[in-house]
């Protein structure tokens, strides 16, 4: 989906919809204007190409490392994340484990010292966490 063939909820509704069946209406009253005409399809797509055996030749990656004139080769890999979906999915487990349990009380101690202090300390302490 294209973000600008979506109709903003502001435009399609001044109010709160209660179910699809309500808003539905209006949102598809607003298509004309917010879902300009499809472009057709360019002449030869990635299926075409990979069908045709016309790829782009392989890129060197090597190469393409080497040419690059301010790479710090004294940066190491990181070992704390774990490469691939699976590796994502398990940091999104333990975000939402170990993170968020804190999160809410860690806040609201914040929202009480801005108010004595008038100091944003949540914002300036968030990137700590």
């Amino acid at each position: 989906m294209d973000a600008h063939n979506v109709v903003p909820v502001w435009c399609a509704s001044d109010k709160q919809e209660v179910g699809a069946r309500t808003i539905r209406s209006k949102i598809t009253a607003q298509l004309p204007h917010f879902m300009p005409n499809i472009p057709p399809p360019l002449e030869a797509n990635a299926h075409q190409l990979s069908t045709k055996g016309a790829l782009p030749p392989a890129i060197d990656w090597e190469e393409v490392l080497d040419s690059i004139k301010e790479l710090d080769r004294s940066v190491k890999e990181v070992d704390w994340a774990t490469p691939g979906s699976s590796g994502g999915k398990a940091q999104l487990d333990r975000f939402c484990a170990d993170f968020l349990k804190v999160i809410e009380k860690f806040k609201s101690v914040c929202i009480e010292a801005k108010k004595k202090t008038g100091e944003g300390e949540y914002e300036r302490m968030a990137h700590y966490l």
